[in-house]
């Protein structure tokens, strides 16, 4: 899944702000560089 194209309808469903989802996509990202 595409995180950059899927946080536009997550957010919008659950209400996060920007920096909510900034957050989220920051998660995402280290998480994947680590775990490559």
């Amino acid at each position: 899944v595409n995180m950059s194209i899927a946080i536009l309808p997550m957010s919008a469903e659950f209400g996060w702000n920007p920096a909510t989802v900034g957050v989220i996509q920051s998660s995402f990202f280290w998480g994947y560089l680590l775990t490559q």
